[in-house]
């Protein structure tokens, strides 16, 4: 293995130790691109963790698209 990422996923939430179930760690809600058949219904759960994270969630880069903003302007009548 190259150490380097070879699959992106989406985080789309969280859930911190004061909002989490008991017994429950606080964690990354993550959207994978595999289908609604993997993990649950298509997420999974990646425990906050220090470092680099698990998965090195902190040591990749997040990225996400921009749009310009002339071309959410609506065009005039």
């Amino acid at each position: 293995l190259s150490g380097l990422p070879d699959h992106s996923v989406a985080v789309v939430g969280y859930s911190l130790a004061s909002e989490s179930v008991a017994g429950d760690t606080p964690h990354w809600i993550v959207r994978n691109s595999w289908g609604d058949a993997w993990g649950e219904h298509g997420h999974m759960r990646i425990a906050m963790a220090g470092g680099d994270g698990v998965c090195n969630m902190h040591a990749t880069p997040a990225s996400y698209p921009t749009i310009a903003s002339e071309l959410l302007l609506p065009s005039p009548p």
